[in-house]
């Protein structure tokens, strides 16, 4: 038989062998272990579909050669051939328009049939049925694969010459029936083996994912290497300590603290030496001494330990036993360090995407710092209250507070604190000493301190009560320029902060301190400032100092002077039935009405957020009233355009003459005594001091 050769491959396989291609290259590119586990799952999908694909084409291939190798030639004047399918067990008859089974005339009626797998068109089918109805009594079927009628026979005569036309098998050719290749198992399996339909809870977190893959990972290594445990252990160099992350055992006598000490067991071996071991024959007396992770004798007699490298460093050593005195050797500790290579493959995949996670964890943090504080209405006290809401939100504490320095005391001492379980805290306006205490230390030195055991530390002050014992945290509130205070947090369980918490805590702290210093800058330069830029007019540090020359200037040409505080009724109401995000709108247009009452020498200019006030030389404090009455009506009557509303807003006015040897403390007092008495009856109205 002729061979035709492979053909060409299909466009599916073609497309599957691309994209295993495309996945093995961008997996070769790529760093990252994750994205790059993925890319490599990808390949070897694709790579199996173009496997597979290739093998159902060959194999359809094979058996067409199969089945012309089993043709069986007869002689016949049409070249006649009758070929056996070895797969389907079927007589497969060509070249013939009408196929009858093989029988005589004096066939047995019990001879089996042959029938061929595929239907009948609807011109055999004709056929059919005729020859039945002529042939009712001799006990043969009309089967075929293929034909193409042209006659039919007219009698019984006719179809009986046809029947003898066509040449049987041969009798001693024996068709031996193919046997099958396989044999299919029932299997118990269920589809929880297969598939883990809680995996996609554990994604979220990093760290969750790398248990949730190292737990299977040793789940894999215990059924591959019979064991009877497999413990995976962190090594811990600065405190000298086996840290217990994950066990696959059979045991119930595992130690049940997570942190071992260093000692003379075989793990600390393997953590120091970063050699592996592998122990057989442990002797029953020496059971408790090598295995340290165990709490009392457990008959385990083999041992097998590798370490697992990271960057270059040792950071974790992967353990196995077994009850058999022979369990494992050298073919074991191979096997062990295909593993260990996955398991480094997962702490990079592990940490690449915690960084990614920390850093998305502190922008969020960020962002919510600086949404939720209040507009226009920043202060040190605010800012830390903020950062004191958000940082809840990420680290689980008990008691916290943040530290600012108090110009009235000329101190450090916290000004906000925060308290969860317990008594309150007694360290509000308590002075912080920046020598003795860990808060001081915070502050002094800008670095953050974490204390996991709280002994006979000094929080804040010597002075303090005693806290409870537990943990202690202390994040400055620093930038490159200088300290602005610190962060603090406690809580009762020992080593409660991680460094993962303090990361994002600093990132924090640095923002609200840069918060911090933007608006001391702001201040400074507002006080710099002659006009406001908000409103237009004066501002208050420019106000206070014409109202002091003022004052010393009646004072000596024995003049009278009055000074007048106009202020917004309700500013709240006001700011939300106006709809504007702040008062400065309205304190503007209340400004620009008194205005234009106001002299050329009159001096008005912004006293507060809410508040303006006008320094009026030469008036008495029945002439500032009638004038900031005339003042007060037209600010009532003027239809006021707010954003995007118009409407009508009230104002009250405290006026507040001078009086012999007053200041401007005094014109102050007396001036905002008088408008809070005027917007307690009710707004819209003067009063004088």
């Amino acid at each position: 038989m002729e061979n035709p050769g492979i053909p060409r491959m299909t466009n599916l396989e073609l497309g599957f062998l691309t994209a295993a291609l495309v996945f093995a290259l961008c997996a070769i590119i790529i760093e990252s272990g994750g994205i790059r586990l993925l890319f490599l799952i990808g390949a070897v999908l694709s790579g199996g579909g173009v496997y597979l694909l290739v093998a159902r084409r060959l194999n359809d291939r094979h058996v067409d050669e199969v089945v012309a190798s089993n043709e069986v030639t007869e002689p016949d004047k049409r070249g006649t051939t009758v070929r056996v399918d070895p797969q389907t067990k079927r007589l497969v008859f060509d070249d013939y328009t009408l196929s009858l089974p093989a029988m005589d005339e004096e066939a047995d009626e019990d001879e089996p049939t042959f029938r061929t797998p595929f239907p009948f068109n609807s011109q055999l089918a004709v056929l059919q049925e005729q020859a039945l109805s002529e042939h009712s009594g001799e006990g043969f079927r009309i089967t075929s694969q293929k034909h193409v009628a042209t006659d039919e026979p007219k009698s019984k005569k006719s179809a009986q010459q046809t029947a003898k036309k066509i040449q049987t098998p041969d009798p001693k050719a024996t068709i031996e029936e193919p046997t099958q290749s396989h044999k299919r198992k029932d299997l118990n399996v269920s589809i929880n083996e297969l598939f883990d339909f809680s995996a996609d809870e554990h994604i979220a977190e990093p760290r969750n994912e790398f248990d949730w893959l190292l737990a299977r990972v040793l789940r894999t290594i215990k059924e591959v290497i019979p064991s009877y445990s497999v413990i995976f252990f962190w090594i811990d160099r600065t405190g000298k300590k086996l840290i217990i992350e994950t066990k696959i055992t059979d045991s119930d006598s595992i130690v049940p603290h997570r942190k071992i000490p260093f000692g003379l067991d075989i793990v600390s071996q393997i953590a120091e030496s970063g050699l592996p071991e592998a122990l057989t024959e442990i002797s029953p007396n020496a059971e408790c001494d090598l295995l340290g992770y165990y709490e009392r004798p457990n008959g385990v007699r083999s041992f097998a330990g590798v370490p697992i490298y990271f960057n270059r460093d040792i950071v974790a050593v992967l353990a196995l036993d077994s009850k058999d005195e022979n369990a494992f050797d050298a073919h074991t500790i191979h096997a062990l360090g295909q593993f260990t290579k996955i398991i480094s493959g997962l702490i990079r995949g592990y940490t690449d995407k915690y960084d990614l996670h920390l850093s998305a964890r502190a922008v969020r943090a960020v962002e919510k710092l600086r949404s939720s504080l209040p507009m226009h209405k920043t202060t040190d006290t605010t800012i830390a209250r903020t950062l004191l809401t958000v940082a809840e939100e990420i680290v689980s504490w008990e008691h916290a507070s943040v530290s600012l320095f108090d110009n009235a005391i000329q101190a450090w001492t916290p000004v906000v604190a925060d308290v969860h379980h317990g008594e309150p805290q007694h360290v509000l306006n308590m002075q912080i000493a920046l020598s003795d205490s860990i808060a001081g230390t915070a502050i002094r030195t800008g670095k953050p301190v974490i204390v996991g055991d709280l002994h006979n530390d000094v929080r804040f002050n010597p002075s303090e009560t005693a806290g409870n014992p537990g943990s202690f945290l202390a994040a400055p509130l620093c930038t490159p320029l200088r300290s602005y205070g610190a962060l603090c947090m406690e809580h009762s369980a020992l080593n409660a902060f991680t460094n993962h918490d303090l990361d994002v805590l600093m990132v924090l702290s640095q923002t609200a301190a840069a918060m911090i210093e933007s608006f001391h800058l702001n201040t400074m330069i507002d006080e710099q400032l002659m006009i406001d830029e908000r409103t237009g007019v004066y501002n208050k540090r420019f106000l206070l100092s014409r109202l002091d020359e003022n004052i010393a200037r009646a004072e000596d040409l024995k003049e009278h002077l009055s000074f007048v505080l106009f202020g917004i009724d309700n500013p709240r109401n006001a700011i939300e039935k106006s709809g504007v995000e702040s008062a400065d709108i309205i304190v503007a247009s209340i400004a620009k009405i008194v205005a234009q009452h106001a002299r050329t020498y009159d001096i008005l200019g912004r006293y507060d957020s809410n508040a303006i006030g006008i320094v009026l030389p030469g008036k008495t404090d029945e002439d500032a009233y009638i004038w900031a009455e005339k003042a007060r009506k037209d600010i009532a009557s003027t239809v006021l355009q707010l954003g995007a509303k118009n409407m009508t807003l009230t104002a009250s006015a405290g006026v507040c003459g001078r009086r012999h040897n007053a200041t401007h403390v005094d014109l102050l007092n007396g001036a905002f005594q008088a408008l809070e008495r005027a917007q307690e009856i009710g707004g819209n109205s003067v009063m004088v001091y």
